[in-house]
């Protein structure tokens, strides 16, 4: 009750009303892997209370060794300007009750009653007089950024996106979105198969898993601004440096997404978020006198906040170390109800797991590099999706939302995150830390994502090498690649073509449905005996795998090839994944080719069909030439959107299995031109894409020697868009524009054409040689520019409002 009236006390001294803020009732703080592996039942387990020692930051005053190292609280630089003033003000007051199970202690109890809105007023007062953490968000023609672009976030993308890149893995799902396909797990499908009554199941060891319960969020529209929030999701690391809130890669516009379906209660209008978030922060202004946020510092400094979060001009003062301390007898100190200090409001079997892992600490225990390892997956909650060990994996409220992008059914393995057991004996430590800093996506067909943890990736990678090489596997002859005979090269082919292709990809062929990792320069990842190991008997080391084993009763299944000798072929297998020059599997070679592959010979070929998202995506129009000659032009975004060379498309995906698989060009050489290629450019440089409804497609026509001509409409714009093959050098490209005698289009600014965003040498304005060696060369009188983004920049053009005939040449 004294808490209620604290607060209401303090709303309304803050010129608010006490119904603004839904007041909820005190909860324990809430830890993740607490909450879901311990309790009142195993509260004197080692881990329970070290990780609630490590996720609460009790060791960030009472210091212990780096094993305990504290997670420690958000920066707070610039925070009023980031979060709603009106929600830090109530949120300092009683953060429990603000943020039912949040992990921040009640501090400004130990301050008086009347003093303690002058307290908030003076905190936010300084912690607002400090630099803004937001990232930079650079631009390029490749990947424009819209202006004010966390304003333009679409709900129901926001609303898919959530629940299908992974935030549902930890934060709580909204019951009015319904996945594409209800998909059973694999377990699910077995209990329902068996019919028996649940004590069977359960005597079978076949129980549905208990739900995991959501990480508590804030009330967003409270806390947050569109932009704050858009930026934080972007980049959380830049705000929670302890990696607890993972990146997970998105762009500018999908976090305005997901922004937007958070906000989506929200009363304000797009136009009361702008005053929000660019004039004034709502909620009343922060005080900006010198003495209001001297007098906050000095009450930083005497709560010793910069224990927790960390203040470059405030040293921590640590209190009595962690191996001093006495927690004998009743609860004393922060485990107190009274507390003096931080206040929690711990639960009675927290205070037991923490006094009972104080205890254990003081006797110096020594922990095994399998503790360490299962403590540093429970602290960064890397068992919300991933199992390790019979321990962990998504929960089971939230299977149904782990999709493939094809919708293809092939069980748990082509949906789930995969389990970790014996990770460190299956991948290479530089591949685990490379994935880990997200960087080794192999998983295409997924779409959920991997989320980043580079602060953690050095030493995650070494910690699951360290312990699972510990465990030697069985000795294995050595999988020598190098030097392996034609013959041996050749019999490997011939065994991928006998399974293996009937599931994965090979350099980025695949048989019609297959959405399997691709198993090129698998020797980039895998660890050799590990891959011997798994291919005599999959299950040993993957349960519930659906891969079978080529290998039954240690008898080939293939005994015709190299005498039916087992570790010879397994070697032939290896050694022809790494070759770089072999053929591909016959089945492969004549799914692509030998009925449903396109060959211009006498004139072009044109084909309409839908391709990769990063070539010309669902709306693609590609065209062969007999000079061997290529593009793909995405009729969608008007843009031209990627050529090659060699041979041209196989087109059985588009006759006869549309989506599956899209169209891969058959040839090499590929190169992949800007995403968004029309742009407008505002006064200062910055790009932004051209809305849709701003762009028109027209069709196209083709003329006497069959070569098309693209037709479009951008703003007041008529573009006239030819692309043709010339022999040995590439493409010739006119653009014929003319401007729209009437129109009502909204663009106000110049129109550009970005032609290159990856452009590295330009030897005048008017030609450029890209990454990809790429050269492109612009007629005379076209108007050009270079526009630099980091190391690399954009070649672009642009596209007068008057009557012009612009060439471009493409060389590679």
């Amino acid at each position: 009750m004294r808490n209620l009236i604290a607060i209401a006390f303090f709303v309304c001294s803050a010129g608010m009303t006490p119904g603004r803020f839904m007041l909820a009732e005190e909860v324990p703080p809430f830890v993740a892997g607490y909450d879901r592996f311990y309790g009142k039942s195993n509260a004197g387990d080692a881990m329970a209370g070290e990780l609630l020692l490590t996720e609460l930051s009790c060791t960030a005053c009472h210091r212990a060794d780096e094993s305990l190292a504290p997670k420690n609280g958000p920066e707070l630089g610039g925070l009023g300007d980031r979060l709603q003033p009106a929600w830090i003000r109530s949120y300092l007051a009683t953060p429990s009750l603000v943020k039912p199970g949040g992990l921040m202690p009640h501090l400004l109890h130990q301050i008086s009653d009347d003093e303690r809105p002058d307290a908030v007023e003076a905190l936010i007062a300084f912690l607002s007089s400090t630099a803004t953490i937001e990232p930079t968000i650079v631009a390029s023609g490749g990947n424009p950024v819209a202006h004010e672009f966390w304003l333009k976030g679409d709900i129901e993308r926001g609303r898919m996106l959530y629940h299908q890149v992974g935030c549902i893995a930890c934060h709580a799902i909204d019951n009015d979105f319904q996945p594409h396909i209800k998909s059973q797990s694999d377990i699910e499908r077995k209990i329902e198969s068996l019919g028996l009554e649940p004590d069977e199941l359960e005597a079978m060891g076949l129980v549905l898993p208990k739900p995991v319960q959501p990480v508590p969020m804030s009330e967003i529209t409270e806390k947050f601004t569109l932009r704050s929030l858009s930026m934080f999701l972007i980049a959380p690391h830049l705000v929670r440096p302890s990696g607890r809130m993972p990146s997970l890669k998105l762009q500018p516009h999908e976090a305005a997404d997901i922004a937007s379906f958070l906000f989506r209660h929200s009363s304000k209008t797009a136009s009361q978020n702008r005053i929000a978030q660019n004039i004034q922060p709502a909620g009343g202004e922060v005080s900006r006198e010198l003495d209001v946020v001297l007098k906050g510092q000095a009450i930083f400094e005497r709560l010793a906040c910069a224990n927790c979060h960390a203040h470059p001009t405030i040293k921590p003062r640590p209190a009595k170390p962690l191996i001093k301390l006495d927690v004998s007898g009743l609860p004393k100190g922060c485990l107190a109800e009274a507390a003096e200090g931080p206040k929690y409001g711990l639960s009675d079997d927290q205070i037991e797991a923490l006094a009972s892992s104080i205890i254990r600490f003081q006797s110096q225990p020594s922990r095994t590099k399998g503790d360490e390892l299962s403590f540093a997956m429970l602290q960064l909650n890397c068992y919300a999706c991933h199992e390790r060990d019979g321990r962990g994996g998504v929960g089971p409220m939230q299977w149904p939302y782990f999709e493939n992008v094809q919708q293809v059914d092939i069980g748990d393995e082509g949906r789930m995150p995969p389990p970790l057991d014996h990770l460190g004996q299956k991948l290479k430590k530089d591949w685990i830390q490379k994935v880990l800093e997200g960087k080794g996506d192999v998983r295409p067909h997924f779409r959920v994502r991997m989320p980043v943890f580079s602060s953690h990736a050095k030493s995650l990678s070494a910690a699951f090498v360290a312990v699972d090489q510990a465990q030697q596997m069985q000795a294995r002859p050595p999988l020598e690649i190098a030097n392996l005979p034609a013959a041996d090269l050749e019999a490997g082919r011939e065994l991928l073509d006998s399974g293996c292709i009937q599931c994965h990809a090979l350099r980025g062929e695949s048989l019609p449905g297959t959405i399997g990792i691709d198993l090129a320069d698998v020797s980039q990842r895998i660890q050799p005996e590990w891959f011997h190991a798994f291919l005599l008997n999959p299950a040993s080391l993957k349960k519930n795998t659906r891969m079978p084993s080529f290998f039954p009763d240690g008898k080939s299944s293939n005994p015709h090839l190299l005498d039916g000798d087992i570790p010879r072929q397994i070697a032939s297998i290896w050694g022809y994944l790494n070759a770089k020059d072999q053929p591909l599997p016959i089945k492969l070679e004549q799914s692509r080719s030998k009925y449903f592959e396109l060959q211009p010979v006498d004139r072009p070929l044109l084909q309409r069909t839908f391709m990769e998202p990063k070539s010309a995506g669902t709306h693609a129009i590609a065209v062969g030439f007999p000079e061997q000659y290529h593009f793909a032009f995405d009729a969608k975004g008007m843009r031209l959107a990627e050529i090659w060379k060699g041979r041209f498309l196989n087109a059985q995906g588009t006759w006869f299995d549309r989506f599956a698989p899209p169209a891969i060009p058959l040839g090499t050489h590929r190169i992949l031109l800007p995403s968004e290629h029309l742009v407008e450019k505002h006064n200062d440089g910055t790009l932004e894409s051209i809305a849709s409804s701003e762009k028109f497609f027209r069709g196209y026509r083709l003329d006497n020697k069959g070569i098309p001509s693209f037709s479009y409409t951008i703003g007041a714009i008529n573009i006239e868009d030819r692309i043709e093959a010339q022999r040995d050098s590439g493409f010739l490209r006119r653009l014929s524009i003319k401007p729209v005698t009437r129109s009502t289009s909204a663009i106000s600014r110049p129109v550009w054409m970005v032609l290159a965003s990856d452009a590295i040498e330009s030897d005048s304005q008017r030609v450029c040689t890209t990454h990809s060696r790429l050269r492109i060369e612009v007629s005379e009188s076209t108007e050009s520019q270079v526009r630099k983004h980091g190391e690399l920049s954009d070649f672009m053009i642009a596209i007068p409002n008057r009557p012009v005939e612009i060439e471009v040449r493409y060389q590679w």
